[in-house]
């Protein structure tokens, strides 16, 4: 079975949507699915993608970008049959409908654009949104749940409660830190009065590293602050710490 995964990632929105698309595919692929990603914008997402799943990308874009066409074309090509949406780049619910009249099973991923009253799936967190949000033209079938989010491998195994004299904090604001939040989570972690250590996780598409370095080293009384650069592969850091402040898993 072929499936087509539809997915950004750069500076701008940040990394998110492509990591969790990625375990989506790992697990489709163990399934026997054969998965091609389609992406439009962000270097720094493909060049995540591109080692481990073909890429296809539009010829152009700006104003003469047919969104439709290259939808079509990539399903074609790839001669899938399922269209995996975790996308918010302002495609319509008119082009979501004739994709799906072309034969196309369209499934959606935390998705607050009209576009998503199109499809034939959605996924969403158990968040007081979803139902706030109006669904009375919606056919497809809605899945709300903690089981419904995607996580990776990692985050599932048991592990034990670490005993740490000094309490550790770990700060992970995504892949790329659009907002900038990392540096704002470090300023309010040093306002405590209490001993505690600091580790912020600095994804590849970080670029306000250097200002934290700053922060860490000259601020007046910081704790014990630490960076550390983020792989693909598993790791276990997370476990070892008393309070993990993540942006997403």
């Amino acid at each position: 079975m072929d499936v087509l995964i539809r997915c950004d990632g750069d500076y701008q929105i940040g990394l998110g949507h492509v990591v969790r698309c990625l375990v989506l595919a790992d697990e489709l692929t163990g399934r026997g699915c054969r998965v091609t990603f389609a992406m439009r914008v962000g270097p720094l997402g493909i060049t995540k993608v591109e080692p481990y799943y073909p890429v296809l990308q539009p010829d152009q874009g700006g104003p003469a970008f047919d969104y439709e066409a290259w939808m079509l074309q990539c399903l074609e090509e790839t001669g899938s049959r399922i269209l995996i949406l975790d996308v918010r780049d302002g495609i319509s619910r008119v082009i979501v409908e004739r994709l799906k009249a072309n034969g196309t099973l369209v499934v959606t991923i935390d998705d607050p654009e009209e576009k998503r009253l199109a499809t034939d799936l959605a996924f969403y967190p158990p968040v007081p949104q979803v139902k706030e949000v109006d669904w009375s033209d919606f056919k497809g079938t809605l899945y709300t749940g903690w089981e419904y989010v995607i996580l990776r491998k990692e985050f599932a195994a048991a592990h034990n409660r670490p005993r740490n004299r000094t309490p550790r904090v770990l700060v992970a604001m995504g892949g790329s830190d659009p907002a900038g939040l990392s540096l704002k989570a470090l300023q309010a972690l040093q306002q405590l009065e209490r001993k505690i250590e600091i580790m912020i996780v600095i994804g590849s598409g970080f670029r306000p590293r250097r200002r934290c370095c700053w922060r860490a080293s000259c601020a007046s009384g910081t704790p014990s602050v630490s960076l550390y650069q983020r792989r693909r592969a598993p790791d276990v850091t997370m476990f070892a710490m008393d309070i993990y402040n993540p942006s997403s898993m």
